[in-house]
């Protein structure tokens, strides 16, 4: 191949690759349209007092009610506890903590009377007290923590009062959830539901 050729080749090549270079450049001087930014999915806030009143509505069926519990003891006596309501109550309070910023409480008041029997039939019968009967107001305030935008259960706080003997309601004394279900085991209706 001659000097001359080969310089009309690479000519050609130069003038073909320039043209392409031109070709790919073209339009470089506009900006790209961007792609569509997708909405981010926000995550609902939670209704502390909503999801409260899930927890409410159940317990209040339960404790608002009068009951019967009728067990036997380790001693072997038979015990009938009739628990009628006074007064059951409950708020929800917005607080300053980020960990926990709501806080709830039911407060429930009831009169307990408690029968005491040799055998689950005599313990059923009784329609007036016996020697071993005995009479208590009970007071359970519940107490629950928004956290992580679900309720949890913290403590129990309970007092009694013996207005029989004249005895005055004792100062509250935090107790587990667990401790109110072993005296009153419908009292699980108060529980946080399983999520």
């Amino acid at each position: 191949m001659h000097t001359s050729q080969l310089l009309t080749r690479l000519g050609v090549l130069a003038a073909l690759s320039t043209l392409g270079l031109a070709v790919v450049l073209t339009g470089c001087d506009r900006k790209a349209k961007a792609p569509p930014i997708a909405p981010v999915a926000s995550r609902p806030l939670a209704d502390p007092l909503g999801l409260f009143q899930e927890i409410l509505r159940p317990c209040q069926a339960v404790l608002g009610a009068s009951a019967e519990r009728v067990w036997q003891a380790p001693t072997g006596k038979w015990v009938r506890n009739k628990f009628i309501p006074k007064s059951l109550s409950f708020d929800v309070k917005k607080t300053d903590s980020l960990v926990s910023p709501y806080v709830a409480y039911i407060d429930v008041r009831y009169f307990e009377a408690t029968d005491i029997d040799n055998s689950e039939q005599a313990v059923k019968a009784l329609t007036v007290p016996n020697k071993l009967s005995s009479n208590v107001d009970q007071h359970w305030a519940l107490k629950y923590a928004f956290r992580d935008g679900k309720w949890q259960q913290v403590e129990v706080d309970y007092s009694f009062a013996f207005p029989d003997l004249n005895i005055a309601e004792s100062a509250p004394k935090p107790l587990r959830f667990e401790d109110l279900v072993e005296v009153r085991p419908d009292a699980t209706a108060c529980a946080v539901p399983a999520t």
